[in-house]
């Protein structure tokens, strides 16, 4: 049985992978030459064959396994590509994606057909003079074999809270496919070679600090020695071989397999066996330095007792920093503070074996930190009392005897960390008196001394210091996010640092985990917490004010003016809260785009056309709400666009146009909204054929088509059941679909619009709100109610006179700055009974799918932030109301949605 939450980082990892092949399947299309490409694939699929093995997901396995043969002989120029080949590929990503939604579902792979693809993998081999099935698979299988004969024994990980490890895994696994791409984009761009090893150099060396952390020996030897590797060429400045950056692909490979073999379950471990790794990479190091190495053995069960390879010069250790020490000293005080309170109980309470694994708990602590910033001696002393407090945990009762024995061990220890600290300190004040300081860091230092800025002009240098080395700071801001791991255990029990709290079970765990995990910069949560702290400070102020009003002894005057202050202070309080929790909820549209070139690829092949997919904008970044809603709306305008908009080559080429034809995908800001929009350069649409298959329909009648723009007439294809295809294909002209993505983009706050002209191409605009909780409205009055506004959507307010109302085409008008304007009735709409009109009638001017449309209220009242609440399944659908809201006295205020109240008033059907 596959472990549930492996399972998960499985999928969630074979759904990246499988969009990346695709993406770079279509790049290859593009240009077959390509050899970074077709590496990209290989390795993309090797790391799927190797993930679906652990796993055991046969047919996974056994598909890839094919597939990246295929990919080998194409790289090696075993095969000459071709579209054929490309084709069958894409099918076989095809079935795996049909094979990782059985998963999802289900938790089996499925009764999925492998058989025709894997025979037309098959041909494909068989042409080149390949291995046969038969043979490969005899090969896998001695291979496998081999691994199960070399497998390492079981043993614990030394992690007091699963979480813990969780994050560890998380972590690990994008290191890997950080380390895979730097690697890749090493083979591609030489010219970026130091660049990319300093890269290289710090994802080995985060690896080998937090595999150090859990005690995790076999993935801390390799990254280590990797990193002793690498040291050497960043140091020295030497440009990878090909060799050598093929072996350092094959070392992320079991990397990645040393991750997968952790059991999140019993936090254990059952690794490979490593040696051959190991092996070769003694030999590089010893090449490229010219020193030779000597193994120290790791013994089955013990925790990481050092580094597997001894320092090749003083020049190449690893360099502490003031962070990494600032930590490690912060880590030291608070394991010490533990251990010493433990003793101290133990003298009255000695039976009680709670303090004894307190003390075990804070040893392993400063073993681990010791091990990290490669204190050799120190962290050899702490296993030595960590296994003298580990025989008393195992003999338990009376723990009397080891009381005294232990309080002098833990001074010596202390002793020693301190001399070393001491040592570490010294050589770093030296290194800094020795560099001399630029004006830019003297900036940063004074600000950075305390928490207030009194010199306004070396804080705008700062800001602009800061900024410009944003980019450089990146690697930094990683450092830290590492070292915060290494006094992870040390925050855990803070409060309470004798009695160990009950801890949830480790699936409970794990659950939530998947359900509610979010990535977000520490930076984004630094600001969050120094908002909450400022939001303390104004609470109690409030308090204050209080206490003043009732006691009375200050003036009420001076009480309102403190009053209002505060208020305001609270309102920047909370409208920057509100800004970094949107900021944290953002995800680009990038995650959406990806996924059309292989659609419009697919379409265009069946359709015999030739489209090409453009997407510009990939990073805006939208409400994640917002991002995983609008596929499916996406998914059919690009279909339509292929289908109907674009036309054969044939037929653009009697036109003049280019063969082949284009598609749009951008997506912008525009004030509080993101704009998708869709475009193509094919045929447009024809309003007149629009006009004659609604009234065969009878979706509108021939006395409204009359009293319809162009515009107006475009839109009923937003219809239900509207269909200008003269045929029905698989991919379009059922009469579904366009009505589909109104209602997805209306559930979403959203509005559409579409323009178009006969010959030269279509273009569909998406509105999206960047969040879907908060917005500003405008409230008006409209037959004794108030109503809500959304203000994103309103151009201006004014009043008018009644005789100013005049009535073109049948409809109520007005002429505003030369400009005519639609007037629509609230209360008409809404259903209110008719009152005397005032001879001023206030308007609302608002833009709705690109028009502007004066809304008559009863009266205008004010704007104000509003939280969005959907009306629930009790009150369902109501024509012309998008959401409500509470108001501060507790009453709700219904929100109108615009584009429902203009088809109202059009007498549209919808």
């Amino acid at each position: 049985m596959i472990d549930e939450e492996t399972l998960k980082e499985f999928l969630e990892e074979a759904k990246e992978h499988l969009e990346e092949i695709e993406g770079n399947i279509i790049e290859l299309e593009k240009d077959p030459s390509n050899s970074a490409v077709l590496d990209a694939i290989f390795r993309t699929m090797h790391s799927l064959k190797g993930a679906s093995g652990f796993l055991n997901l046969q047919k996974i396995n056994t598909l890839t396994h094919k597939a990246e043969s295929v990919m080998d002989a194409l790289r090696n120029n075993e095969l000459e590509n071709s579209p054929e080949i490309m084709d069958v590929i894409l099918n076989t990503t095809d079935i795996l994606n049909q094979i990782i939604a059985n998963l999802e579902e289900t938790g089996e792979e499925g009764d999925v057909d492998i058989d025709e693809v894997m025979a037309q993998l098959e041909d494909i081999l068989k042409q080149k003079g390949m291995p046969s099935k038969s043979e490969e698979e005899k090969e896998q299988n001695k291979e496998e074999v081999k691994e199960d004969k070399t497998a390492g024994e079981k043993y614990k990980l030394t992690v007091e809270v699963p979480d813990h490890l969780i994050d560890f895994v998380e972590e690990a696994r994008e290191i890997v496919r950080a380390l895979n791409n730097a690697l890749l984009s090493l083979e591609s761009n030489p010219d970026k070679s130091e660049e990319v090893v300093q890269e290289i150099f710090r994802y080995f060396h985060n690896l080998k600090g937090n595999s150090g952390l859990i005690g995790y020996k076999e993935l801390n030897d390799l990254t280590h020695k990797a990193e002793t590797l690498l040291n050497h060429y960043r140091t020295n400045k030497v440009p990878l071989d090909p060799e050598t950056i093929d072996f350092l692909l094959s070392l992320a490979d079991m990397i990645e397999k040393l991750i997968d073999v952790i059991n999140l379950d019993d936090v254990s471990v059952s690794p490979p066996d490593i040696s051959e790794f190991s092996s070769r990479l003694d030999s590089l190091i010893e090449k490229v330095t010219g020193t030779k190495i000597e193994n120290k053995e790791i013994k089955e069960g013990a925790n990481v007792e050092g580094s597997a390879v001894e320092e090749i010069s003083e020049s190449e250790e690893v360099e502490v920093e003031d962070e990494d020490l600032k930590i490690f000293k912060d880590t030291v005080r608070q394991q010490f503070e533990k251990i010493f309170l433990s003793l101290k109980k133990l003298e009255t309470e000695s039976t009680n074996a709670e303090y004894m694994d307190t003390i075990y708990r804070a040893i392993s602590t400063l073993k681990n930190a010791c091990e990290y910033m490669e204190f050799e001696e120190q962290k050899v002393y702490a296993q030595r009392v960590l296994t003298l407090v580990d025989q008393a945990r195992k003999k338990g009762g009376d723990f009397s005897l080891f009381v005294p024995i232990l309080s002098q061990e833990a001074e010596i220890l202390q002793d020693l960390i301190n001399k070393e600290v001491e040592k570490v300190e010294a050589k770093l004040k030296k290194e800094k008196e020795e560099e001399p300081k630029t004006p830019e860091e003297k900036i940063i230092e004074e600000i950075e001394k305390g928490p207030e800025v009194t010199d306004l002009k070396t804080e705008k240098a700062y800001k602009e210091i800061v900024g410009e080395a944003e980019v450089a700071e990146v690697s930094k801001e990683e450092k830290k996010k590492e070292k915060r791991e290494v006094v992870a255990e040390a925050k855990e029990n803070k409060k309470e640092p004798i009695k160990e709290a009950k801890k949830p079970s480790t699936a409970a765990v794990q659950k939530a985990k998947v359900s509610s995990t979010i990535r977000v910069d520490h930076e984004k949560l630094d600001h969050l917490m120094n908002l909450i702290g400022e939001l303390i400070i104004n609470r109690n102020r409030f308090v204050q004010l209080t206490r003043e009003l009732a006691e009375g002894k200050k003036d009420i005057n001076e009480i309102i003016m403190n009053l209002s202050e505060t208020t305001d202070v609270m309102t920047r309080i909370s409208n920057d809260l509100q800004d970094t929790i949107m900021q944290v909820r953002m995800v680009p549209v990038k995650t959406v785009f990806s996924r059309f070139p292989r659609l419009v690829r697919d379409l265009s092949r069946k359709s015999g056309k030739k489209v090409e997919l453009i997407t510009e904008g990939e990073e805006t970044e939208l409400d994640k709400t917002v991002v995983e809603a609008i596929n499916d709306p996406l998914v059919h305008i690009i279909r339509n666009c292929v289908d109907h908009g674009i036309e054969p080559p044939e037929e653009r080429k009697a036109k003049g146009k280019p063969e082949v034809g284009h598609i749009w995908l951008r997506a912008e800001h525009e004030g509080n909204f993101v704009v998708i929009s869709v475009e193509d350069d094919g045929r447009g649409i024809d309003p007149e054929k629009i006009k004659k298959k609604a009234l065969e329909k009878g979706l509108v009648s021939a006395e409204d088509l009359e009293k319809m723009d162009e515009r107006e007439i475009l839109d009923l294809i937003f219809l239900p059941g509207f269909s200008t295809a003269e045929k029905v294909t698989d991919v379009s002209g059922r009469g579904v679909g366009m009505d589909v993505v109104k209602n997805n983009i209306k559930k979403l706050n959203g509005n559409i619009s579409l323009h178009s002209e006969v010959g030269k191409g279509t273009k569909i605009v998406l509105y999206l709100p960047l969040t879907l909780a908060i917005i500003e409205a405008l409230l008006v009055e409209v037959g004794g109610e108030i109503y809500a506004i959304p203000l994103d959507n309103v151009s201006e307010t004014t009043k008018i006179s009644k005789s100013q109302i005049n009535e073109i085409n049948k409809r109520k008008a007005t002429i505003l700055r030369g400009e005519v304007i639609a007037l629509i009735n609230l209360a008409e709409v809404l259903g209110f009974s008719k009152n005397g009109q005032k001879d001023i009638l206030p308007i609302v001017i608002i833009n709705v799918n690109d028009r502007k449309i004066g809304l008559i209220v009863d009266s205008l009242l004010h704007r104000q932030e509003i939280v969005i609440k959907s009306l629930g399944e009790y009150l369902g659908n109501i024509p012309g109301i998008g959401g409500a809201t509470i108001m501060g006295d507790g009453s709700v205020v219904m929100i109108l949605d615009l584009s429902e109240i203009y088809s109202l008033a059009t007498g549209a059907k919808t």
